[in-house]
């Protein structure tokens, strides 16, 4: 049985927790600026609602048009920031083994030295 730290590095709960960090900042943005789900979607300019209900329940994958025009019908900016972690030892073998360059079999050399 794993850890519940373990099932926080899974790829997929990173994922969740990512929807549900996003969901509560486009909640705290539209309860800032005092608007509704419908007047969002109004001000986004499409019949959104039921979309930005999925988003603000976590249950939604928000593609980075659909992030932006949220953000204007805000007035906000989108910030997204990538935090490097220390690499590790494991990170390096699969940084490794994901660059290493495969030496061509004799069929693919042989080809490479006719052109």
């Amino acid at each position: 049985m794993k850890t519940f730290n373990e099932l926080l590095d899974l790829p997929d709960a990173k994922a969740n927790m990512l929807k549900i960090e996003l969901a509560e900042q486009i909640f705290n943005a539209m309860k800032a600026r005092r608007i509704t789900q419908t007047q969002l979607s109004k001000l986004m300019g499409c019949s959104c609602r039921q979309y930005i209900n999925r988003v603000l329940k976590g249950n939604m994958n928000c593609t980075v048009e659909m992030l932006n025009r949220i953000a204007v019908a805000l007035n906000a900016e989108v910030q997204i920031t990538f935090l490097l972690k220390p690499e590790t030892e494991e990170y390096s073998q699969r940084l490794h083994s994901a660059t290493k360059i495969k030496k061509p079999n004799a069929k693919q050399q042989k080809e490479a030295n006719n052109e």
